[in-house]
C-alpha cells in the first residue's frame, strides 16, 4: 500500500469512532460484579473503613460456594488474589466473587462487594451507541459502568 492509502484508511479508522475502542482493549477496568480468574492473579480495589478494627475479603465461586477467606490489613487500599483458596490449592479458572466483611470488637459492622480490575478483550459499539466492553472471561459491561481505567504493561 502507498503511504497516501495508509493515510487515509487511518483517517477513516479515526473517523468512524473506532480509533476510539481500540483504546479500551487491553486495558484493565474497575468494576462491581464477578471476576474471572485464569490462573493469574486479581487485582481488587478494597474500600476504607473507618470503623472497623478488621476486615476480612471472603472468595465465593459461581454458585456462592465460599472458597477463601484473606485476613485484610486495614489502610491498604489494594489486594491482590493469587487464586488460592483455604486450602492453599489454585482454584479453577472460573469467575468468583469478592465481599468484603468489616468488624468492630468481634462484631459485623459493614459488608460490601469489593471491585476488581479486569482485562478488556474486546470493544464495541453496542446498538444504542454506547460502547460495550468484553471482559477477560467473556462477561461484557457498558463503559459507562465502569468505575476506573488503567493501562498495564
Amino acid at each position: 500500500m502507498t503511504n497516501d492509502l495508509l493515510t487515509a484508511l487511518n483517517a477513516q479508522f479515526q473517523s468512524s469512532g473506532l480509533g476510539q475502542l481500540v483504546d479500551w482493549v487491553d486495558s484493565e477496568v474497575l468494576q462491581s460484579g464477578s471476576a474471572y480468574f485464569d490462573g493469574r492473579p486479581i487485582a481488587l480495589q478494597v474500600p476504607s473503613q473507618p470503623n472497623a478494627d478488621s476486615a476480612t475479603l471472603v472468595i465465593s465461586d459461581a454458585n456462592g460456594n465460599e472458597v477463601a477467606h484473606r485476613q485484610l490489613s486495614l489502610g491498604d487500599s489494594f489486594y491482590e488474589w493469587d487464586g488460592l483458596g483455604n486450602n492453599s490449592e489454585t482454584q479453577s479458572s472460573a469467575f468468583y466473587t469478592f465481599r468484603i466483611d468489616a468488624y468492630a470488637s468481634g462484631e459485623l459492622i459493614n459488608s460490601g462487594q469489593a471491585t476488581t480490575y479486569q482485562r478488556v478483550t474486546e470493544a464495541r459499539s453496542g446498538s444504542d451507541g454506547e460502547i460495550v466492553l468484553t471482559l477477560l472471561g467473556g462477561a461484557e459491561v457498558n463503559a459507562s459502568g465502569v468505575d476506573g481505567i488503567r493501562v498495564t504493561d
